[in-house]
């Protein structure tokens, strides 16, 4: 895998280049090798045959080699080779642990015909993302204003705190709104006895916001969310983009 210093000396050293030439490049390229790896859409099949999916790798390693990954920020181009490419995938992890102590379970790829029956599982995973999450949240607490315990206290707290501020992304709302979720999803887990389960991803916008779910007290820990990097489909990246990608676990 790419060393994380090496990856920061691209960003600064790289080709220079205009973020819409960049996307120019990454459209015409796109297009041309759909073509030469003869990859189709084929609307009958919901998942699609072997020789398809291996096409689109290869598709994918010949994108990545010959656009690279454009750093906005630096406005340069991070050029990789086939080989590191080649290094990374061989060094994926092919197993991951979510969640902590008595509430861990591990999650190992496995393809679709694999013999294998899914181990660690001692609970069942609670993957939640909340689409609309003013909506969900607004609910919940109303639902629980008069009642007693930990849900009625943080219900009571959250109300006043969130009354007139909008959700929206760049603004101070997402991350107070992104913050009340992770603290909810927390009170909950912790309620049936699973405090340190992984609930999913962070309910936020921004990655300020995502961000901030993992920085104070009563909030997510690192085993107990994941967060997306947001390079793709568009293979550009940021510092903070690159500073995620460092210190996530399991990368």
């Amino acid at each position: 895998m790419i060393d994380f210093k090496e990856f920061v000396s691209r960003s600064m050293d790289g080709p220079v280049m205009v973020a819409q030439q960049f996307d120019l490049k990454l459209s015409r390229s796109l297009r041309r090798i759909a073509v030469d790896h003869g990859i189709h859409f084929k609307p009958a099949e919901i998942i699609c045959d072997d020789a398809t999916a291996d096409a689109i790798f290869q598709a994918a390693v010949e994108l990545l080699v010959q656009s690279g990954i454009y750093n906005v920020d630096t406005s340069r181009v991070i050029h990789l080779m086939r080989e590191e490419l080649e290094t990374t995938r061989r060094e994926t992890p092919k197993q991951v642990t979510l969640g902590t102590g008595e509430d861990a379970v591990t999650v190992a790829a496995r393809s679709h015909n694999s013999p294998v029956v899914p181990h660690g599982f001692r609970w069942p995973l609670v993957h939640c993302h909340h689409q609309g999450k003013e909506t969900f949240l607004s609910e919940m607490i109303e639902a629980h204003l008069s009642a007693p315990g930990e849900l009625g206290d943080l219900a009571r707290e959250l109300k006043p705190w969130l009354t007139g501020v909008q959700n929206k992304a760049g603004t101070v709302g997402d991350t107070m709104w992104a913050i009340a979720v992770a603290r909810w999803n927390l009170t909950v887990a912790g309620m049936v006895g699973r405090p340190d389960m992984f609930v999913g991803t962070v309910g936020a916008i921004t990655e300020p916001a995502i961000l901030a779910c993992f920085a104070g007290e009563r909030v997510y820990k690192k085993h107990h969310a994941s967060y997306s990097m947001g390079t793709m489909p568009e293979l550009k990246i940021n510092w903070l983009n690159i500073c995620n990608w460092h210190s996530s676990p399991g990368r």
